[in-house]
């Protein structure tokens, strides 16, 4: 959900061992500034424009940013020092929310594959796993 500082939606992937934070973010990381989207003390690393950068933060975590002209995408990992989500899989995230008009009060899950989609309340989140062929979801603030 739409919020002060930019922030459009996070989400944590499912990983008990590589967990790591996905946040994505309206506007480009100029617009942010590095520090306040990636951590404190943000030093880039390695990468160049219009590809994923690498910045080091205090405490040796490595987190991946990538930023095109309207969003902005974050994945910090929480238990290793280096992102192990690919460089294409962060530009597809961009990618596909580039198109995407956000309402400050509500957010569409879309699940592509059973093609259903859902309004989620403003400050929900809905947690989705797959169970062969069945899905379950939890919203914990309904729908």
């Amino acid at each position: 959900v739409s919020s002060t500082n930019g922030l459009l939606f996070e989400a944590r992937t499912p990983s008990t061992v590589k967990a790591e934070r996905i946040s994505v973010y309206e506007g480009t990381l100029e617009d942010l500034t590095a520090e306040a989207v990636v951590g404190k003390g943000a030093k880039l690393t390695s990468g160049a424009e219009d590809s994923v950068a690498v910045y080091s933060v205090a405490g040796g975590r490595k987190p991946k940013v990538y930023s095109d002209s309207k969003t902005t995408v974050v994945v910090k990992p929480e238990q290793l020092d280096n992102c192990v989500t690919s460089d294409a899989t962060i530009i597809k995230v961009a990618a596909s929310i580039a198109d995407t008009s956000v309402d400050a009060d509500s957010l569409t899950h879309v699940n592509k594959k059973q093609k259903y989609s859902f309004q989620i309340s403003k400050g929900g989140k809905v947690m989705e796993s797959r169970l062969g062929e069945r899905t379950l979801l939890y919203a914990p603030l309904g729908v």
